[in-house]
Protein backbone atom coordinates (compact mmCIF):
# COMPACT_ATOMS: atom_id res chain seq x y z
CA UNK A 1 0.00 0.00 0.00
CA UNK A 2 1.67 3.71 -0.66
CA UNK A 3 -0.24 5.21 2.81
CA UNK A 4 1.26 4.01 5.51
CA UNK A 5 -2.05 5.17 7.78
CA UNK A 6 -4.09 2.86 9.76
CA UNK A 7 -7.16 4.25 8.34
CA UNK A 8 -6.43 3.97 4.76
CA UNK A 9 -5.07 0.39 5.46
CA UNK A 10 -8.56 -1.00 7.11
CA UNK A 11 -10.47 1.20 4.64
CA UNK A 12 -9.20 0.16 1.48
CA UNK A 13 -9.54 -3.58 2.56
CA UNK A 14 -13.32 -2.89 3.47
CA UNK A 15 -13.67 -1.95 0.23
CA UNK A 16 -11.90 -5.01 -1.41
CA UNK A 17 -14.44 -6.98 0.19
CA UNK A 18 -16.84 -5.37 -1.97
CA UNK A 19 -15.51 -6.86 -4.89
CA UNK A 20 -16.89 -10.28 -5.75
CA UNK A 21 -14.84 -13.10 -5.06
CA UNK A 22 -12.31 -11.06 -3.38
CA UNK A 23 -11.84 -11.59 0.72
CA UNK A 24 -9.08 -9.84 2.84
CA UNK A 25 -7.71 -12.69 4.64
CA UNK A 26 -4.70 -10.88 6.71
CA UNK A 27 -3.73 -7.03 7.05
CA UNK A 28 -0.28 -6.08 8.72
CA UNK A 29 -0.02 -2.72 9.85
CA UNK A 30 3.82 -2.96 10.58
CA UNK A 31 4.56 -3.60 6.78
CA UNK A 32 1.07 -2.27 5.28
CA UNK A 33 -0.37 -5.06 3.18
CA UNK A 34 -2.86 -6.61 2.65
CA UNK A 35 -3.70 -10.37 2.05
CA UNK A 36 -6.39 -11.14 -0.42
CA UNK A 37 -7.94 -14.35 -1.25
CA UNK A 38 -9.54 -13.82 -4.95
CA UNK A 39 -11.81 -16.56 -6.63
CA UNK A 40 -10.60 -16.68 -10.65
CA UNK A 41 -6.76 -15.66 -9.99
CA UNK A 42 -5.08 -18.74 -11.69
CA UNK A 43 -2.63 -17.09 -13.51
CA UNK A 44 0.20 -14.70 -12.49
CA UNK A 45 -1.48 -12.16 -15.18
CA UNK A 46 -4.65 -12.02 -13.30
CA UNK A 47 -2.91 -12.12 -9.52
CA UNK A 48 -1.28 -8.79 -10.48
CA UNK A 49 -4.59 -7.49 -12.21
CA UNK A 50 -6.07 -7.97 -8.87
CA UNK A 51 -2.98 -6.24 -7.74
CA UNK A 52 -2.97 -3.49 -9.70
CA UNK A 53 -6.81 -3.26 -8.98
CA UNK A 54 -6.85 -2.74 -5.13
CA UNK A 55 -3.50 -0.44 -5.20
CA UNK A 56 -6.05 1.53 -7.68
CA UNK A 57 -8.52 1.41 -5.18
CA UNK A 58 -6.53 2.67 -2.76
CA UNK A 59 -5.15 5.61 -5.38
CA UNK A 60 -9.26 7.30 -5.68
CA UNK A 61 -9.70 6.63 -2.00
CA UNK A 62 -6.54 9.02 -0.85
CA UNK A 63 -6.94 11.64 -3.75
CA UNK A 64 -10.50 11.65 -2.31
CA UNK A 65 -10.32 12.03 1.40
CA UNK A 66 -6.33 12.16 1.82
CA UNK A 67 -4.26 15.11 3.43
CA UNK A 68 -1.94 17.28 2.19
CA UNK A 69 0.82 15.15 4.36
CA UNK A 70 -0.90 11.92 4.10
CA UNK A 71 -0.77 12.30 -0.01
CA UNK A 72 2.70 13.52 0.18
CA UNK A 73 3.59 10.04 2.32
CA UNK A 74 2.37 8.40 -0.37
CA UNK A 75 4.19 9.96 -3.21
CA UNK A 76 1.23 11.48 -4.57
CA UNK A 77 2.24 14.96 -3.98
Amino acid sequence: MASRSDFFLTFTGVLCTLIPGSVVVEAQRATGMLFLHTFNAGTAEEVEKARASVLAQEERLLWAIGRREVLEEAGLR
